[in-house]
């Protein structure tokens, strides 16, 4: 295949390349977990109306969201290190899935019963300053990559722009706020992300949950309703 112009879009998988800059990207593999499907007066009692999805503050943050078969998907929790290219293929680990079945009961405790009917995973990449970045390398070749976990809503709007870039020839305004011409990046973030301190994170997590997580506050308005109600 010959081509005048070349645009990379591959994420971290992009880091198999040598024309890539260096420290692009640092691969981490997070997972998502499905519940199975949930009977519509459950979930009405849930009081989610909105059905817009949630975030939590963690440092690894963990997301939930209802869809159309009822059912309710989480994410991230937990993100396990690569380490080298290319990439494996991996399947979600069992207990990372346990783990993250456990949470998905103690966030909604009126659905502890419900079982978890699939897991799947994926590589994300993580620049070293955990904003997207867009850039050219030589003449001819042009890459977005990096959305640290927000690819979602960050890819197709930047790959948009970029294309529009590189037929007119004119940068749009918040393409040039990621823009790179760097043939290399700092090393920070691969060099930070190691297994053990992700680990390390994740305790972190764990230790604010036993004091602010959402079984806790159950329980601090169960007993403030008690009170008020005697």
């Amino acid at each position: 295949m010959r081509a005048d112009k070349v645009l990379l879009a591959t994420s971290v998988y992009g880091g198999e390349w040598d024309i890539t800059p260096k420290n692009l990207a640092t691969p981490l593999y997070v997972i998502e977990i499905e519940s199975e499907p949930i009977a519509p007066e459950r979930l009405a009692a849930l009081d989610w109306t909105s059905r817009s999805g949630i975030i939590t503050q963690h440092q690894l943050m963990t997301h939930y969201r209802l869809t159309e078969r009822n059912t309710i998907v989480c994410g991230v929790r937990t993100a396990q290190r690569g380490r080298t290219y290319p990439l494996p293929n991996r399947v979600p680990d069992p207990g990372v899935v346990r783990d993250m079945g456990k949470d998905l009961a103690n966030r909604f405790p009126s659905l502890s019963d419900v079982a978890i009917e699939r897991a799947w995973g994926g590589w994300i990449g993580i620049s070293p300053d955990w904003l997207s970045v867009a850039g050219q390398v030589g003449d001819n070749v042009f890459y977005a990559m990096a959305c640290n976990g927000h690819g979602l809503c960050q890819v197709p709007y930047v790959t948009h722009q970029l294309a529009d870039c590189i037929v007119d020839g004119e940068m749009p305004e918040d393409l040039a706020g990621i823009w790179s011409d760097a043939s290399k990046y700092s090393p920070s973030m691969s060099l930070l992300l190691q297994p053990f301190v992700l680990r390390a994170v994740w305790g972190l997590d764990r230790f604010n949950d036993f004091f602010n997580g959402s079984r806790t506050l159950a329980r601090r308005a169960l007993r403030r309703g008690r009170r008020g109600g005697s």
